[in-house]
């Protein structure tokens, strides 16, 4: 278990350059949005984390058409960041989600 943040630069969810580290988050991440966080684009099915916390997060997480974000623990988002395009966000039996504000537009899974 690791925690891992989107890099300055951010990107596809699926890409390695995305995170600081290099290396793509599993179900068993942490992953954590800074202020100075890039864009991130979420690109497969396949995209999964443990949780995701957006408190400082200022920029924009895209969901590009049918695909998915999974989170099995906390899922945080926040009024200063922006969710665009239509996807789905997936929150597991055991996680806990906080919007403050913000209005989620694709599909939300429980």
């Amino acid at each position: 278990m690791a925690v891992i943040a989107i890099s300055n630069t951010g990107g596809n969810f699926s890409a390695t350059t995305t995170w600081v580290g290099d290396v793509v988050p599993t179900s068993i991440d942490d992953i954590i949005c800074t202020a100075t966080s890039g864009q991130l684009t979420i690109d497969t099915t396949t995209c999964v984390c443990k949780s995701i916390d957006f408190t400082n997060y200022v920029n924009t997480l895209t969901y590009t058409a049918t695909q998915t974000l999974t989170v099995s623990g906390t899922y945080k988002q926040v009024a200063g960041m922006t969710v665009s395009g239509q996807g789905t966000l997936v929150i597991t039996a055991t996680s806990t989600i906080t919007s403050v504000g913000l209005t989620f537009n694709g599909s939300l899974t429980f």
